[in-house]
């Protein structure tokens, strides 16, 4: 029996007929059609970015030594001018009254000097007279010519010292400008000991305690600019074109509750872009005393106006390799598709595939130009699954 159920089992595959392969009309796609129109744009780029404060400084210290007071803390707001930090003075206020005493010194001894230079002119005139007195006396040998070389020997004597003291009455201003500077560079050691605010501050981080020894390289106070803070955006090559310093421009600070707006102003332009993402880097200044370093704020950047562009819907274009496409709405019923006048009963045609070059984007429009005119129809979404030559179906 099983080999009779094998035997016919076998025959029955031999002798089954060959399947016959049946065509199936493909159906042909529903798709939303748009019309090409020119108007003329004034497009808007908004953008992105969080603010930071306008000045960030970071103090030290001109002179080193220990902390021996601290009177302000993270957060605190200040005036210009107001008291930071102190450094023990003592070394410093030596410095002032060594420098005054060497001053002082200097002024004596050149009024010293001055009173000597008096005095040593006279000697020199004396014995300059007792020694004509012998070279006479010498000539008629009354006197000895040992007591004229003795004479001469004092006169040269006299007269280095003469020339001595008006060398040190000649410098003498030199010398006391020099004791001067010292003097005032001590003084302005002392008052370094000091640290004060450059101007209206927030205190942002302080990096010293008292006790600690501090160098002039090591930052011991963070300050920020009080009310003043920058929006920091990244701008394409075609928006940044379209703007200038000082120009007014609005910024949206985001709340969780309320959005507020304010007015800013362009202060800093980049024009050779990033090497790595090739944008332009924008500054736009703020002035609130409410702001924050670090708020999600954005900025709408008013870019150049265009007149009589072709406008598409942004998705009526494929991008793909690097290449735009519009997919446009050919055959029959080709000068009869207005999207404003279908008729009742669904239309029909072909696709026809087409390069274009995309332009600025202008909120949901996108600016083309190429293998396309003012009132072609084309498709309006849904374009990636579409090919060349494809047969559709528009929507009623």
């Amino acid at each position: 029996m099983i080999l009779a159920i094998a035997t016919l089992a076998f025959y029955l595959i031999k002798t089954a007929p060959e399947p016959k392969a049946e065509l199936i009309q493909t159906k042909p796609v529903i798709v939303t059609v748009v019309q090409v129109e020119t108007r003329d744009i004034r497009p808007m780029r908004i953008v992105s970015g969080r603010l930071q404060a306008a000045t960030k400084l970071g103090l030290h210290f001109e002179v080193g030594g220990r902390i021996k007071s601290r009177q302000v803390e993270p957060g605190q707001r200040i005036k210009a001018g107001e008291l930071l930090l102190v450094l023990e003075a003592g070394d410093y206020r030596d410095g002032v009254v060594d420098a005054q005493a060497l001053l002082d010194q200097e002024r004596a001894a050149i009024e010293r000097d001055r009173r000597l230079l008096s005095i040593a002119q006279q000697n020199t005139d004396l014995q300059a007279g007792e020694v004509k007195r012998l070279e006479r006396l010498s000539s008629n040998s009354l006197a000895a010519q040992s007591l004229l070389d003795e004479s001469r020997k004092q006169l040269l004597q006299l007269s280095a010292e003469q020339e001595s003291l008006s060398f040190s009455v000649n410098s003498a201003q030199s010398r006391i400008a020099l004791r001067e500077s010292a003097l005032r560079r001590a003084k302005r050691n002392q008052a370094r000991t000091r640290l004060t605010a450059p101007f209206d501050s927030i205190i942002n981080r302080v990096d010293a305690h008292v006790g600690d020894f501090v160098t002039t390289a090591q930052v011991v106070i963070e300050v920020l600019e009080q009310g003043k803070l920058d929006l920091a955006v990244e701008v394409d090559g075609n928006t940044a074109s379209a703007l200038m310093l000082q120009q007014s421009v609005t910024v949206t600070i985001k709340d969780t509750i309320n959005d507020r707006v304010l007015d800013g102003e362009i202060v800093a332009l980049q024009h050779d872009p990033d090497s790595e993402t090739f944008t332009h880097a924008v500054r736009i200044r703020l002035t609130d005393q409410q702001l924050l370093p670090g708020t999600l704020a954005s900025t709408t950047l008013p870019l150049l106006a265009q007149e009589n562009v072709l406008v598409v819907p942004v998705t009526a274009v494929l991008h793909e390799a690097g290449a735009a496409h519009v997919f446009k709405v050919v055959g029959k019923h080709e000068n009869t598709l207005h999207p404003e006048s279908l008729p009742s009963t669904r239309a029909g045609g072909t696709l026809q595939r087409l390069a274009v070059n995309v332009g600025i984007r202008d909120g949901d429009r996108q600016v083309i130009s190429g293998q396309i005119n003012a009132g072609d129809i084309i498709v309006s979404r849904d374009v990636a699954a579409l090919s060349d030559g494809q047969t559709i179906t528009l929507l009623p």
